[in-house]
């Protein structure tokens, strides 16, 4: 089932405004079946991560591309659609992120008080800016993690969305990095409560 905040409940929202069949948007998104995206929309079976991030930037492209033109798009011209959201994707630059590598693999997030890695840019902290990036890089020197190096990335495409804008974004709680009575970074999530 599919919540409020979900992708699938972001997709939907966008291909309503757009007046998009579900099918037509399979088809644009030329990615997975019409019924695998389906299941996925009608809240049968949720998308995976990845699928789902892509079949978001998928939408968003596809509003971006409706508001720029004052016209009515036809989204049954699947391959027209497909030409002009490719030509807009070539001559889009991307969003420079700053990200952490830490023993040469990419920092991904905080989940219950450990740090988790992955080897992809579309699966790592995309931090929005150095000096956030610079906090985290500190955060986690404290936890004791070494070889820690920040790096801006300007190749890749990464929608604005899906950049971490605090250090809550990738799951480190308010009270990291403060310092206790003892002098030493809290390493740890917060306490509950």
């Amino acid at each position: 089932m599919t919540s409020l905040h979900s992708v699938e409940t972001r997709i939907n929202t966008i291909l309503n405004l757009l007046g998009c069949a579900i099918t037509n948007f399979a088809a644009i998104a030329n990615r997975l079946s019409a019924s695998r995206v389906s299941a996925a929309l009608t809240g049968v079976s949720d998308f995976g991560p990845a699928d789902g991030e892509y079949h978001l930037q998928v939408a968003q492209a596809m509003k971006s591309l409706a508001d720029e033109y004052p016209v009515p798009i036809d989204w049954k011209q699947v391959s027209r659609v497909r030409s002009a959201l490719d030509a807009r994707r070539a001559t889009s630059r991307p969003i420079p992120f700053a990200v952490l590598y830490v023993n040469g693999q990419l920092f991904k997030r905080v989940f219950q008080g450990q740090p988790e890695f992955t080897t992809s840019y579309r699966d790592c902290a995309a931090l929005s800016d150095l000096m956030l990036a610079s906090r985290a890089a500190k955060i986690l020197d404290g936890m004791g993690l070494m070889g820690i190096r920040i790096v801006t990335i300007t190749n890749e495409f990464r929608s604005e969305e899906t950049l971490s804008k605090t250090l809550q974004d990738v799951g480190f709680t308010q009270q990291w990095g403060k310092k206790r009575k003892t002098g030493r970074a809290r390493i740890g999530p917060a306490p509950p409560g």
